[in-house]
């Protein structure tokens, strides 16, 4: 039986949600220089826990499996897994590219920003307004070259 996303709260439960699952994006991790690019990569325990010593653990990753977007974010020592879909959210706006903070700088993050129908409490009636409560991570693309 396959795990439902909305079950994965650690990386050991991220290991077992992606298997056999080929993802784009990218992980950096405490003590690397650069991240770890994937493009179309299946991952396994190896690339998602502590590297070559238990302190050199993921501090910011974005996955992003065709359907889930997934943010890795290291608090305290402690990975913060987060996975979402399109489908939890009551609108999602376009796709978006970013320059990248990647010191590759040959790519560039593509997020789509997730709304929420919340209440508005400004005009003391029970109205809802789109209120926007995540950038959904949707993949890395290569920079186009510029003549």
């Amino acid at each position: 039986m396959d795990l439902d996303y909305k079950n994965v709260k650690n990386i050991e439960t991220l290991v077992a949600f992606l298997k056999n699952k080929p993802v784009n994006g990218y992980t950096w991790r405490v003590e690397e220089k650069i991240p770890e690019i994937y493009n179309k990569k299946e991952l396994g325990a190896d690339d998602l826990k502590a590297k070559n010593n238990i302190y050199n653990i993921i501090q910011e990753a974005y996955l992003y499996d065709g359907e889930h977007s997934i943010h890795i974010l290291n608090s305290d020592g402690n990975n913060l897994v987060f996975v979402n879909k399109e489908s939890d959210f009551d609108e999602v706006g376009s796709r978006v590219k970013y320059p990248s903070h990647l010191k590759t700088g040959e790519y560039e993050i593509h997020f789509k920003q997730a709304y929420k129908l919340k209440p508005n409490n400004i005009s003391g009636a029970s109205y809802e307004t789109y209120q926007a409560v995540v950038k959904l991570f949707v993949g890395l693309e290569l920079k186009e070259l510029k003549d």
